[in-house]
């Protein structure tokens, strides 16, 4: 997968490994728009 870091305007960040487009982090899984 791919690392990334991520954050917003809104303050909120994010840390992980995208698998198959799907960001497992911290407990959340986040889906990556298509």
């Amino acid at each position: 997968g791919n690392h990334i870091d991520y954050w917003d305007d809104t303050g909120f960040t994010a840390d992980g490994t995208f698998i198959d487009g799907v960001l497992h982090h911290a407990g959340m899984i986040l889906y990556r728009e298509k």
